[in-house]
């Protein structure tokens, strides 16, 4: 009889484990389904910046930008910074499993092309139309960490002088 309960414990240690090694899986199976979205979301973002550069009309037909305050030249400028931000949030959300406040943090201790970026004074007013036409809450966290780099490089800037 001793045997046989041994027999069922062991069984049912095996089924708990088989059962939260399952569940596992399906967690991992769920998080790279959703990296699988992004990338494709991603590149669709690439592809409309990519076309923006080459017809700066879209920026302001579906975008709306005011062509009475942005010369064509710059929304060029700001298509292709689009695409670049879009790029760096793509690299650190996986890089830093999307904590961007983990990610602006390091980067004040490490620079990287991304401060680089963020220090040319025209690419903050530029960041403001980008958040303006691009961003909504979705990314919050992402949209503070870049004006929070910003600050830091315009402040590191300033301090220079």
């Amino acid at each position: 009889m001793e045997s046989i309960n041994i027999i069922t414990v062991v069984g049912m240690a095996i089924s708990i484990f088989s059962a939260v090694f399952s569940w596992l899986q399906a967690q991992t199976a769920k998080k790279s389904l959703r990296q699988s979205y992004l990338l494709k979301l991603f590149s669709s973002f690439d592809a409309a910046s990519q076309h923006s550069i080459l017809n700066p009309e879209l920026l302001y037909s579906v975008h709306g930008l005011d062509r009475n305050l942005i010369s064509e030249k710059e929304a060029v400028n700001i298509a292709y910074l689009s695409m670049l931000i879009d790029a760096f949030q793509h690299f650190y959300g996986e890089d830093y499993n999307n904590n961007y406040i983990e990610m602006a943090e390091h980067m004040k201790k490490k620079s990287t092309f991304l401060n680089k970026i963020l220090s040319i004074p025209e690419n903050k007013e530029r960041w403001q139309v980008l958040k303006g036409i691009y961003y909504g809450t979705f990314d919050e966290q992402f949209i503070h960490a870049i004006d929070h780099l910003i600050a830091y490089e315009e402040k590191k800037r300033i301090n220079r002088v």
